[in-house]
């Protein structure tokens, strides 16, 4: 559906337009230029293509313009800087290229240019208006160093998945005290992570992940008492996890998999109440894990494969739902029936390790369960016979008779030798031709559309974020934008 100018009200009475969620395409007119009186201009969520033309900027009396998930191109109007009005403006997900035009963020409040072409480097006094407080870059192709002039008013920065190098800014003397949301993940940063973070004593959400960051864990971000969401994987930070992180009594995601931490996991992460996600996989942790990580009554996934722990299983959360993986470590004795109690639990992996005597069975009271790997250790005896119809216990490398079984429900009944390795060639055949079309499902849009890798890239994206980071960050926005309409009425009001 085009969009007619034809049977619209007259010019001079027009304060706002709002058209989104329609079909509209083509480009947008550009007889709405001449409409000087808009405030609001709501184009978003429709299928208008094309350039934004730079005449744009005669709109002098525009507060808040929303281009966002078009298929718009060309380069962001630099017409935009002049407008004094303009407090909003947000044009993400659609095909804009180039460079972030000097002086679009001066009078800005809010700025969203995420999911986008856009290249070159961030200029230097794009994020130092003092009015600024949200924006958001993510998704481009952004490269050079991150502008350490910085608005003090700044609530929201997310830059990721951009090509940014150089250092994290210092940004030092408390400028950005109401800083909540940093978003600096899947970069090229380098260099430590700057112990001044520790003074933003509003930040809920931290996100460095997947970044070329290395050195210690500062034990300043012992102080972020309202951080809900911590971030690192990925990186090359070394060292110790600090005593201070025990302070962070609001924390639910705490993720530094993925790193060469090489100590043992401190006793007083039991005083972490609110944990619901520890991820510490792909470290040289060493030691025992400590008793005390029972305590976590919130915590649903436990991650600590791939590291140098040694001892017993002690005592886990009853409230783990996600996964318990304690696969390729150094782990010796029995499965303790203290497992019995995760009733809750989807994934259990102890593979690779040093675990001995039969497998329990109690592990078939774990109803839940829909992957159980128990392969490479010194274990025996068979697989209980599980209610659940299609779970998938792997115990290869073992004792146990079946090394790879599917279980189709409480009536299962044995199954001879033959038919089992019959089973389990079916299920490697079948599991290489189902893998192998999923790689080719990934690569052939990769290779053949930037646009189609564009899209794809997009949606992996939003499903990776909805599903880790479920409804905290949810949470987090939504504080922010109850904190952000306060100010803004109080300012209205002022």
């Amino acid at each position: 559906m085009a969009l007619s100018l034809t049977n619209l009200v007259k010019a001079w009475l027009w304060k706002g337009l709002e058209l989104a969620y329609n079909q509209f395409v083509g480009q947008i007119p550009g007889g709405l230029m001449n409409y000087t009186s808009l405030v609001l201009l709501e184009l978003s969520n429709n299928q208008f293509s094309g350039s934004v033309s730079d005449s744009i900027g005669q709109l002098s009396k525009l507060e808040t313009l929303l281009l966002s998930s078009n298929h718009l191109n060309g380069g962001i109007p630099k017409s935009l800087s002049r407008i004094e009005t303009l407090s909003r403006f947000a044009s993400n997900q659609n095909l804009f290229s180039g460079n972030i035009p000097s002086g679009i963020s001066k009078y800005l409040r809010n700025l969203d240019l995420s999911y986008n072409n856009l290249t070159g480097s961030i200029p230097s006094d794009f994020l130092s208006p003092p009015n600024l407080q949200h924006v958001d870059l993510t998704y481009n192709s952004l490269e050079g160093p991150i502008p350490s002039n910085i608005s003090q008013s700044l609530i929201r920065l997310r830059l990721g998945s951009n090509f940014l190098e150089g250092t994290i800014p210092s940004l030092t003397d408390g400028k950005l005290s109401q800083l909540t949301y940093l978003e600096l993940d899947n970069n090229r940063l380098t260099g430590s992570v700057p112990q001044q973070l520790g003074t933003f004593q509003r930040l809920a959400l931290l996100n460095l992940a997947q970044n070329e960051l290395s050195g210690p864990l500062p034990k300043e971000l012992g102080n972020l008492h309202q951080l809900q969401v911590m971030k690192l994987q990925s990186n090359r930070l070394t060292g110790e996890i600090p005593q201070q992180y025990s302070q962070l009594w609001k924390l639910s995601i705490l993720n530094i998999s993925r790193n060469s931490l090489n100590s043992s996991i401190p006793s007083a992460i039991s005083r972490l109440g609110n944990l619901t996600i520890l991820d510490l996989r792909d470290n040289r942790i060493d030691g025992s894990i400590p008793d005390s990580i029972g305590n976590l009554n919130s915590l649903m996934e436990l991650q600590l494969g791939n590291n140098k722990l040694s001892g017993k299983i002690p005592f886990m959360p009853g409230k783990l739902q996600i996964a318990l993986n304690l696969s390729r470590n150094l782990f010796d004795g029995p499965i303790p029936d203290t497992l019995k109690g995760l009733t809750a639990l989807e994934v259990l992996d102890l593979s690779h390790n040093k675990l001995t005597g039969k497998i329990p069975y109690f592990l078939a009271g774990l109803q839940s369960l829909t992957l159980l790997l128990l392969s490479n250790n010194l274990l025996w005896g068979t697989p209980p016979n599980f209610p659940q119809p299609g779970i998938v216990v792997d115990t290869n490398g073992t004792k146990v008779l079946n090394s790879i079984t599917t279980i189709s429900g409480s009536d299962q009944t044995p199954t001879s030798p033959k038919k089992i390795s019959e089973s389990a060639l079916v299920f490697y055949i079948s599991f290489a031709l189902s893998f192998s079309l999923r790689i080719w499902a990934v690569i052939a849009p990769l290779l053949f559309n930037r646009n189609w890798r564009r899209r794809y890239y997009r949606f992996l994206n939003i499903y990776f974020h909805i599903c880790l980071a479920k409804l905290f960050e949810i949470q987090i926005r939504m504080m922010i934008t109850v904190r952000t309409k306060f100010c803004l009425r109080r300012q209205n009001f002022s």
